[in-house]
């Protein structure tokens, strides 16, 4: 600790009296304006603070972990205040700052913490941060009761305060109006995707500048007209009337305008950022003639817009109604299977050039009673809407651990590859888990191999390498799945300690047919052997592909040329077999 903590007399630390003198001055300030000291050490591990200042009294916190620390906190500030945390003493960020709530006495305390770390090693990583805290709650009260208060005002006014729209009111109010004439007209709802990892990763005011330059695009492309409107329907979604006697042509029109207007990226914090509109039609007098009526089957409609195929409009008819029933069912299961691990997992065989089996890729399966197996592309979006992918995805980590574990102890060091999802790479203690897994099955991290898709690395560069570089360093093996279909996967491979690349199955489907995926696959194969990475083919179904690629200098191989994915007992039986002996592929 800093000196002069041990007593209030500057004779407590003879060596330095100026320096206690003007540090009892400093931390006398300091209390006077509110705040306190606090102070870590990395030889330690312990937050040390000063009695924090409170209307009528003190709060004194007992020397605590960080995490200690973090555990303390109200569950939705634990998670952003870790990350912050480990940020700055890696170095990420210059300071550490953050306002959290503390619970204490029956009552939630706003903590405004800010430091910066005094002291760093030859790697970069802090050894000693200090900095201040300081009570703000009765400040955050008095701003919430006038945000609460303009909120109220708001609703009487009909305005959205944030994007400067009509507000939900207005909208019903001027369908009703509108709904009063005889003539049509089409009412869309347009719902933006893409916001939650915004406020994840940078936080909600992020998200809300984001949300504003939205509704500017928005507004370029419907704009107020004479018979029109542009509202803010619900967090991040928006409805447009559009003129009378629009139909089914004004609304195509209108909804190519802005797929085209979100084609572009935000720029967010300096980090480009996409962002999708679905969009759902109705049709006044021909879909409902009340404004309740009308904003619920155009809700039912841009749930439909959100389905692939649809290219992100939808328009209502009645058939959609079960569709929505049936997504409704669903998320129930899933909600319970995710809690009771009640999926099905296959495994891929992969070979290497001479087609022997040199490890496998772990999948997932859904298997219901009442809609059989749903397709992974239905339920893994359900999923991470949901907020279920982090404990669907560590049930597939230890299920992957498990099959290694098996292959190991039959004599067979075969590598299991699981897929990570862009939401398991936010969570704090990722590399925990991982080493749990692979503690519990009794096996080396050596023979996982992790697989990240680029849309788990748009979380942002300075979020994911630390993570990857210490996953890295654990012995863990990485893949970078689907290479070629992103616009930046070379400035990844170039930045991200990755082992291996997995070429996407759209350039292997093409070589029979089309010169030009062999050309471009010629220098992409010679670049990762440049860095140093190892390639996988993956969707091979012909012989024809599997010599070309092989003539190329493809390493490794995956696809239903050798075999298609297989139950985990059929793969695991298969190895055992085969008592150390190449393992045997159904073809």
């Amino acid at each position: 600790m800093l000196p002069c903590e041990a007593g209030d007399e500057v004779g407590g630390c003879p060596s330095w009296p100026a320096i206690c003198a003007s540090e009892r001055r400093l931390r006398r300030a300091l209390w006077a304006s509110g705040a306190s000291v606090w102070e870590w050490q990395q030889a330690e591990d312990l937050l040390v603070m000063d009695p924090i200042s409170l209307p009528g009294g003190v709060l004194r916190l007992p020397t605590l972990s960080p995490a200690e620390f973090m555990q303390r906190l109200h569950p939705e500030d634990a998670e952003p205040a870790g990350q912050t945390w480990r940020s700055h003493l890696q170095g990420v960020r210059p300071d550490f700052e953050m306002s959290l709530r503390l619970p204490h006495a029956g009552r939630l305390r706003w903590l405004r913490l800010h430091g910066r770390a005094v002291e760093r090693g030859a790697d970069g990583q802090a050894l000693r941060v200090i900095g201040t805290v300081k009570d703000m709650t009765g400040e955050r009260e008095a701003a919430e009761a006038l945000q609460a208060m303009a909120r109220e005002l708001e609703q009487v006014a009909g305005r959205d305060g944030l994007t400067d729209l009509p507000n939900r009111s207005g909208l019903e109010s001027y369908l009703t109006s509108r709904l009063g004439s005889t003539g049509g007209f089409a009412l869309l709802q347009l719902d933006i995707e893409g916001f939650k990892d915004i406020n994840d990763s940078y936080g909600h005011e992020a998200g809300d500048r984001l949300l504003r330059a939205a509704s500017e695009r928005l507004r370029g492309v419907i704009g107020p007209t004479r018979d029109g409107l542009l509202a803010r329907w619900s967090g991040t979604s928006f409805c447009a009337v559009l003129p009378p006697d629009s139909g089914e042509t004004e609304v195509r029109a209108t909804a190519q305008g802005v797929i085209a207007a979100f084609s572009s990226s935000f720029e967010i914090g300096g980090h480009q950022v996409s962002l999708t509109p679905s969009i759902g039609a109705v049709l006044a007098h021909r879909d409902g003639d009340t404004a309740v009526e009308l904003l619920r089957k155009v809700d039912v409609a841009t749930c439909a817009a959100r389905e692939p195929g649809r290219n992100g409009l939808a328009f209502y008819d009645a058939g959609l109604e079960d569709d929505v029933q049936r997504r409704v069912r669903l998320f129930s299961l899933l909600r319970a299977d995710a809690e009771r691990n009640g999926f099905a997992f296959v495994a891929q065989p992969k070979v290497d050039a001479a087609g022997r089996a040199i490890g496998a890729e772990l999948l997932m399966r859904w298997p219901t009673e009442a809609f059989g197996y749903v397709s992974p592309v239905e339920f893994i979006p359900m999923a991470e809407k949901l907020g279920l992918i982090g404990l669907m995805g560590r049930h597939a980590l230890h299920a992957a651990a498990r099959l290694a574990a098996r292959c190991q102890a039959a004599g067979q060091a075969l590598p299991v590859a699981v897929n990570l999802s862009p939401k398991q790479l936010l969570q704090p203690g990722l590399d925990r888990q991982l080493l749990l897994a692979c503690e519990r099955a009794g096996i080396a991290p050596a023979l996982l191999e992790l697989e990240l898709t680029e849309s788990a690395l748009l979380v942002g560069m300075e979020v994911v390498t630390p993570v990857l570089q210490r996953l890295r360093r654990q012995g863990f093996s990485l893949a970078l799945d689907d290479f070629g279909t992103g616009y930046s996967s070379l400035s990844y491979l170039r930045q991200l300690p990755f082992t291996k690349v997995k070429i996407d199955r759209s350039f292997v489907m093409d070589i029979e047919r089309d010169a030009r995926a062999l050309q471009m696959l010629e220098p992409m194969l010679r670049l990762c052997e440049v860095l140093g990475m190892s390639t996988v083919a993956e969707g091979v179904e012909t012989p024809a592909q599997f010599e070309a690629l092989r003539q190329l200098g493809v390493p490794e191989f995956q696809g239903y040329h050798f075999a298609r994915p297989m139950p985990l007992e059929d793969w695991a039986r298969r190895v055992e077999q085969a008592a150390g002996a190449p393992v045997p592929l159904p073809g």
